[in-house]
């Protein structure tokens, strides 16, 4: 399944809303509030038009309305935070991850200040290190972005976060690249 496209200009797209309807979750939320609302409203039409009068004493004191309403915005408002927070939560994990890559890198790197091989060898080890480093990291936010559907073979769409750029891929040897192009946990292949 694809992942909604967002940006800060219009969320509620048709392409997102497209997205939306294609999600089990909301097929059962419909499927519980649109029957709901609609005895509601033939409930006030019953009321108002056919049976004028017969619920005048029936309900006197609106606390019953206000103490529903009270508990239902009650209940959205942790549901809307318990959601922000995840949200928020998935973010930071994902920037943790490049920062880690990143700090490994540089451990790495400096590592090798005090190496006894030759330079030329240290030079290609850390080419080779930011070069893999870069890929590795391309290839975790292509499964962040695919999701749960990473190993579903019906999946024709690419990630978008294959169109990052990555540091000098192309001196990668076509063995190895293929190889990786071929399998299908591309991450604990690097």
């Amino acid at each position: 399944m694809k992942s909604l496209a967002y940006n800060l200009s219009v969320c509620p797209t048709p392409y997102n809303l497209g997205l939306l309807f294609r999600q089990p979750k909301v097929w059962v939320a419909l499927s519980i509030s649109v029957p709901c609302g609609c005895v509601g409203g033939a409930l006030k039409f019953w009321q108002l038009n056919l049976d004028e009068g017969r619920f005048v004493g029936v309900i006197k004191d609106e606390s019953a309305y206000a103490s529903l309403t009270f508990i239902v915005v009650f209940l959205a408002a942790f549901r809307i935070d318990a959601a922000y927070g995840k949200f928020w939560d998935g973010c930071s994990y994902v920037y943790n991850i490049g920062g880690d890559l990143f700090d490994g890198a540089a451990d790495l790197v400096a590592f090798t200040r005090c190496a006894k091989a030759d330079q030329e060898k240290i030079q290609d080890f850390h080419q080779i290190l930011i070069r893999l480093v870069s890929l590795i990291h391309a290839l975790i936010c292509a499964d962040l972005d695919r999701g749960a559907g990473r190993l579903d073979p019906d999946i024709s769409s690419m990630p978008s976060s294959y169109g990052f750029e990555i540091i000098d891929v192309s001196s990668i040897d076509d063995d190895s690249m293929s190889r990786l192009l071929e399998t299908d946990n591309k991450v604990e292949c690097v």
